[in-house]
């Protein structure tokens, strides 16, 4: 696996980065959005001081990227398969259709006066934080030396031009290195303390973006997991003060290599060439002004990467998956007067006189004969969004105990995962993808297409997104389930391996089941833990965000937490790395079968944890998503990226 070779021991002692340590916790903490308090923020936006969302080096050369459009594409199902097209040589069309299909514009809305772009990545806010680089030999088309892409006009600006001959011995054969950063301000402006957050998820949509686009084009894409902080600003370009005078500093993120086949990688020759490197350029403004938070730069002091040698991890290789006949064409999305949307019964609330006039709450009798004790967060809901009901497909107790410990699902019989559409082309469904600003409440998606997300989320060597991460999975969804076909609505697992699933069964609440669903292929290790209608605690969570509630279903991202941090802090980043990747997972495979994501930044941290059951850090919730039939807005008018 590539990884820049560094003496065996590299991580820095507990002992050493104790302090760091302590910062980057207490960073989490006051990040926290605790009701009826939220996490500290600008208070109010100040129209004068909003960010550009483009970065450009004035001075620097400039080379236009081609467009691919109209380019032979794999099926969106090949790449779920790992069986893309034969590798594309690296020159310029392949390096353009790189970063086209990872971070160039996607579409431009309008409404009235206001226009904005949207992008093959997505961001929190559409704020994008994230700013991608090129470090090349020398390819057909390509000058050899560091790159920025310039999403607004797709093109490449040369930042440096090495000494020629020592850089093409220092590179390794077949690849190049894509480096991403990230300007905090753009996200502090709107969201505050949070920003480094959804600054570090936004890392983590990037990588899998650049992990989708590399196999449209039959290369592979990882991150180089021992490079450090430092090396990654010396590859780049980034500590060069005069460079970046009175604008807001680039922060190195991730670096990775992208080709046709994987490489160990040593970073130190290259450097050593770019000492002798002519660079030109100098940053632009992301914006008129910038309020420094030091909070965020506490802990981006506290959670630096140093070089480290890490032992090898690479995908398991699952059972082949392989396109449900069913699916051969694209689902049609139930509207709103579509009678088959409509067989999931309607929440009751507080005052609907269906709800008779005392809502009921779960009863022994409901759950397994014992005592439920609900948490506050929980029991507190009455009368607000609706009673705890137990839902339709949950067995009573007394079915319970005549029938097996599995959980069925109506049709489950065990087939092949579907993965979309056969002819859906790959670049067509990364180009539109979308974030969903509403769902309809009623859409529910098929069960075959709910397990072919899941897969999507799992490690599987050579298949994108996962295997672009080296490191084993300390991510691991749980899923409020509202309208998925065949399955009983409530709070569902996906625990990557039995030490997980273990340790969140000791750490959950007592309620909790752990049911292993029925035909459900047991690779996904799929389990029911709460058999309830739980949109109204969803909706919650999410900061009274519907979006939650309305859609098939909402994930939440929990990771194993306070293991990974206190062996070093630089952990905090790559755990959200992992979450905003496999968010990003969710949202191709969404779009491919013909529903719509949406990520979930903003959300009670503590209370999931309360409804999860989960005290203490040993396991924290990074992100939310949703995913379900959007509601469209028709007023917003769709231009081309680049039109001309």
């Amino acid at each position: 696996m590539p990884r820049a070779r560094q003496p065996s021991g590299c991580y820095v002692p507990a002992a050493v980065s104790r302090s760091h340590l302590e910062s980057v916790l207490q960073y989490h903490l006051l990040s926290k959005h605790t009701p009826p308090a939220y996490a500290p923020g600008p208070g109010y936006l100040d129209w004068k001081t909003q960010p550009n969302p483009f970065r450009s080096f004035r001075g620097a050369p400039s080379l236009a990227l081609p467009l691919s459009s109209g380019e032979p594409s794999p099926s969106f199902a090949e790449l779920g398969r790992g069986s893309p097209a034969a590798p594309r040589t690296l020159d310029l069309a392949g390096i353009a259709r790189l970063f086209e299909l990872s971070f160039a514009v996607s579409a431009w809305k309008q409404l009235g006066a206001s226009r904005w772009a949207l992008r093959c990545n997505p961001s929190s806010g559409n704020l994008h934080p994230t700013e991608a680089y090129l470090a090349c030999p020398a390819l057909p088309g390509v000058e050899a030396g560091v790159h920025h892409y310039e999403a607004r006009v797709h093109a490449l600006e040369r930042r440096a031009s090495p000494p020629s001959e020592p850089w093409a011995r220092a590179f390794p054969a077949g690849g190049a290195f894509i480096g991403l950063t990230s300007i905090h301000w753009r996200e502090a402006w709107k969201y505050g303390v949070r920003a480094f957050r959804y600054s570090q998820l936004d890392l983590g949509h990037a990588i899998a973006a650049v992990r989708y686009a590399a196999a449209t084009l039959g290369w592979r894409a990882t991150v180089v997991a021992g490079a450090s902080d430092d090396d990654v600003s010396r590859l780049l370009g980034l500590g060069r003060a005069p460079d970046f005078d009175g604008v807001e500093r680039e922060q190195p993120g991730a670096l990775l290599w992208v080709g046709t086949e994987l490489r160990d990688v040593e970073l130190d020759p290259l450097l050593a060439c770019l000492v002798g490197a002519s660079w030109t350029g100098r940053a632009d403004s992301p914006g008129t002004a910038h309020t420094r938070w030091d909070d965020i730069d506490a802990v981006v002091a506290a959670a630096a990467k140093p070089g480290t040698s890490e032992p090898t991890w690479q995908a398991p290789r699952l059972p082949p998956t392989a396109a449900d006949p069913s699916t051969a064409s694209e689902p049609r999305r139930p509207m709103a007067a579509d009678p088959s949307a409509r067989s999931e019964p309607r929440r009751p609330t507080a005052a609907d006189p269906s709800a008779g006039s005392e809502p009921r709450r779960p009863t022994a009798a409901d759950l397994a004969g014992e005592s439920v004790q609900f948490p506050p967060a929980v029991a507190s809901q009455a009368g607000e969004s609706g009673p705890l009901q137990p839902t339709a497909a949950c067995p009573s107790s007394t079915e319970r105990a005549a029938a097996p410990q599995t959980v069925r699902g109506a049709g489950c019989e065990a087939r092949p995962i579907a993965l979309g559409p056969a002819w859906l082309s790959a670049d067509s469904v990364i180009r539109s993808r979308r974030s969903a600003v509403a769902f309809d409440a009623q859409t529910r998606i098929p069960q075959a297409q709910f397990f072919a997300m899941l897969e999507a989320l799992l490690p599987r060597a050579g298949i994108p997104p996962r295997d672009a991460l080296p490191w084993e999975p300390r991510v691991h969804p749980l899923f409020f389930v509202h309208r998925v076909k065949g399955l009983p609505m409530g709070l569902y697992a996906l625990p990557g391996t039995d030490d997980i699933e273990r340790r969140l069964h000791a750490r959950g609440r007592d309620e909790l089941i752990w049911q292993p669903v029925e035909g459900c292929p047991a690779h996904l290790r799929l389990r029911l833990l709460l058999p309830l209608d739980l949109r109204g605690e969803a909706e919650d969570i999410a900061c009274g965000q519907a979006i939650a509630a309305d859609g098939a279903f909402t994930a939440a991202f929990v990771a194993d937490f306070r293991g990974p941090v206190t062996q070093h802090p630089s952990w905090y980043r790559r755990l959200f790395w992992e979450a905003g990747l496999l968010g990003h997972a969710l949202y191709l495979e969404a779009e491919a079968a013909g529903f719509r994501a949406t990520g979930i930044g903003c959300f009670h941290d503590d209370e999931a944890h309360r409804l999860f059951g989960f005290a203490g850090d040993e396991f924290q919730t990074l992100y939310l998503q949703a995913v379900g039939g959007p509601r469209e807005d028709s007023r917003l008018l769709t231009l081309p990226a680049y039109p001309s």
